[in-house]
């Protein structure tokens, strides 16, 4: 909506021709304004298309360079696995021999570096177990856990352990029952990891 003034000092009859070719003007200048302001909002949205183009186009590379990364540690994983699985079996042959060994009568000497030498061989073997954990995908089994029952089984196994022999190990259990959700297996198994 606009307005177009004529001024005059004299009074003035404006003929036909004159008020078409200014009605001409009128609207030809009204589609003027019309079309820039359509243009400004068409350059807004491409700067905003371009802004948001570029925001994707990172987000994008990120996106590849993550997966990339995933399959990266995903060879490496089936690497490991692999390794693990070649140092294990003379691993075994290892422990079957100290076992052999542990049942023989032998000087105090023999034993305590027999000893060692099992424990150590234990030890290799829960860190290859470790890698092969971290090596493939988990699933977890969840179900409802009381803690007072579950630690109360874990000091028993935990008790049972040649190391804890000597020591004495003390469980203050909460006065109500406390449930969560885990997978009861593998908080077992990491903790004597």
């Amino acid at each position: 909506m606009g307005t177009i003034c004529s001024f005059s000092q004299q009074h003035h009859q404006y003929r036909q021709d004159l008020i078409a070719s200014v009605e001409l003007f009128a609207e030809r200048a009204a589609t003027a304004i019309d079309n820039y302001r359509l243009y400004q909002q068409q350059q807004q949205f491409n700067e905003l298309l371009e802004a948001e183009m570029i925001k994707r186009t990172i987000e994008l590379r990120a996106a590849q360079a993550k997966l990339i990364e995933q399959e990266r540690l995903a060879a490496i994983g089936e690497f490991a696995a692999m390794i693990v699985h070649e140092i294990c079996n003379p691993l075994t042959t290892v422990q079957l021999g100290l076992n052999h060994f542990s049942k023989l009568d032998l000087p105090a000497s023999a034993q305590a570096r027999l000893s060692l030498a099992t424990n150590e061989a234990g030890r290799l073997a829960n860190l290859l177990d470790e890698i092969l954990l971290y090596s493939k995908p988990q699933v977890l089994q969840l179900a409802e856990i009381e803690i007072n029952t579950f630690v109360q089984a874990l000091l028993m196994l935990l008790q049972s352990m040649p190391q804890a022999q000597e020591r004495r190990i003390v469980s203050v259990p909460w006065d109500s029952p406390i449930y969560i959700l885990g997978d009861a297996a593998k908080l077992k198994k990491f903790s004597f990891i």
